[in-house]
Order: C-alpha cells, then structure tokens, then sequence
C-alpha cells in the first residue's frame, strides 16, 4: 500500500483521512506488563493491570481510603450533603458499569483507559472525599499525619513524572516501574503517534533539503497524522507501506503493538496480492508464533533522529540497513 496525497492536493487526502478514521477498526493486539494480548480476547484481568501498573499511586490510594472511610462511617462530609448515600451509590455506578459489562462481555479493550477516559472525573470525586477528610482531620489524629504525609510524597513523584514527559503524560507509568526507561518493552509509549510533530520537526533541523529529497519513508502505523506532518513540514507527500515498504532508505516507527505479517512465510498464506487479510484469518494470524511484536522490531536499521522522554524512545526514524 501506497499512502500519497496525490498532485499536492491536500483537500482530497483530508476526506481520505475522515474516510479512514471511519472505518478504523483499532489495533488486533495490545501489550501490558511486557505480555502481548489480542485485543478481541482482552483478558479480564486488564483493569485491574491498569490500576495496578498505570494509574498514579496516590490516585488509587485515595479513592481506596474513601471507601474505607464510608464503610466504617467515619467520613463526616457525608453530613454535609442531603441524600449522601444515594448520590454516592450513582457516583459510583456512572464508573463501574461500563467497566463491569465490558469484562462480562469481553469487549475488546486497547490504549489503557483511552476508551474510558469519562470515568476519570467520577473516580476522582470518590478520591476527593478522603482527601478533604485528611485535611480536615490532619490535626487530630496521627495515623491520619502518617497516611497524608504519604499521599503528599506520592503526588509529588507523580507530579515530576507528569512534568518530565510533557507533553506526552497520557504515556505515564506510575512507580511500579522505579526508572520510566525499564518501562520501554513493557508497555506502548506514544501508540497516538503524537511525537510525530517533534520528530519531524527535528528532521527537518537535522538534515538538508538534499537530503530530505531523497528519504523514502515507512512506517508502522498512523499513517494520515505522520503524512500531514511530512507533507507541511518536509514537502513528502507518500508512504510506503505494507508491500511497498522495500522501496523505502528510512522507517518512521513508535512502539505499537503489531503483528509481523508481511514477508512472513508463517503467514503469507493469509495476506491477499493486495495486503488485504480476511477477517476470518485474523485468529489464526494473531496466535502464529512469532507474529506479535512492536513497530521498532520489526525492522532493522540505525536510529538517526528520535524523540524521547525520560530514557524512553516514543519516535525514531531509522535508517533502514540494505
């Protein structure tokens, strides 16, 4: 496949681009905690990775003091508010039951909490609630120092992590990873490709107009986002892709969760003359050993410009060996 915007015509690649966000159907497989999944078998245990792994310590904490204090019935807001227990029980249903039918139904879940971004603000009311209760109390109670004393120190390492990956902080992993850089093969960094901006930009500063003509360009995925960027700032207009990609000097790649299905004797089988895969094949595919993999193992070469944010790599272009 061929990604060009033809003739310079930027009003016709833009209607392509709606076209194709459409029918975008999402990625087949995913990584969490180092192990590959298939997205349409997300394993049930994928929030509770994601509590465990990505939301911020003191986040969870919270929210789990919150519930702690509501059982025991030492949470004295409650007094505050009229029919308390009633607005809680749909504070916390608004969250859970999305969350719930999509483990019973075993929908297929990718990009962290990206599909479930609105549950957010609804779990951070349940975490308030403590924390208005730690400050409230702070003087009163030395187990309730101890408690707050932690939050704070957990805040402020979250808060330094944020700061340091900006702007890039939907790319966050909390402590369980002490070095953000032992997170890098352990989970996707930048799957919306949106470091594509930077790197381009650094292209354009690191090479000279030469030598930007004459860069054949791959990539993984996120095709529209890296050839609107390509074509503003670099005046390329095409991308090799799939079949066409050996025409290609360099790769623009991220850590995408992938399947290594082209020039792949295990499954060429199942990829039409076209590139085109049956969705019937895609089982038998995804479960081949060895297909599942990430963009940047997929091709050998030397990095040449990257993006990076605490040790991390969230884009490179790489130059392609021969």
């Amino acid at each position: 496949m061929l990604i060009q915007i033809q003739n310079g015509n930027f009003l016709n690649f833009l209607s392509s681009n709606i076209l194709n966000t459409i029918n975008f159907h999402g990625p087949r497989t995913g990584l969490i905690n180092g192990e590959y999944y298939e997205v349409f078998n997300t394993p049930k245990s994928y929030f509770l990775n994601i509590i465990i792994y990505r939301l911020p310590f003191y986040f969870t904490i919270l929210i789990l003091i919150s519930y702690f204090f509501i059982l025991t019935k030492k949470l004295t807001i409650k007094n505050e508010f009229e029919n308390f227990n009633i607005k809680f029980l749909i504070l916390n249903i608004i969250p859970y039951f999305p969350i719930v039918i999509t483990i019973i139904m075993g929908i297929g879940v990718y990009d962290n909490l990206r599909l479930f971004l609105f549950v957010i603000p609804f779990l951070s009311i349940i975490g308030s609630l403590s924390l208005y209760q730690l400050i409230n109390s702070f003087k009163n109670s030395l187990n309730l120092k101890i408690i707050s004393s932690l939050v704070i120190v957990l805040f402020s390492l979250s808060l330094y992590r944020f700061i340091s990956l900006t702007p890039y902080q939907y790319d966050y992993i909390n402590y369980s990873s002490i070095k953000f850089k032992n997170s890098e093969y352990k989970w996707e960094h930048d799957y919306w490709g949106t470091s594509y901006k930077e790197l381009i930009l650094n292209i354009k500063d690191n090479f000279s107009n030469e030598e930007i003509k004459k860069l054949k360009i791959a990539n993984c995925v996120g095709d529209d986002t890296l050839l609107y960027y390509l074509y503003r700032y670099l005046g390329i207009n095409k991308i090799y892709r799939n079949k066409h990609q050996h025409k290609a000097n360099h790769v623009v790649l991220i850590n995408r969760a992938d399947l290594r299905i082209f020039n792949n004797p295990d499954v060429e089988r199942f990829v039409g003359k076209d590139g085109v895969i049956n969705v019937k094949d895609l089982e038998k595919i995804v479960r081949t050993p060895g297909v599942k993999t990430t963009c940047n193992k997929r091709f050998s070469g030397k990095d040449v410009v990257t993006v990076s944010r605490n040790g991390v790599i969230l884009s490179t272009l790489r130059k392609l060996d021969n």
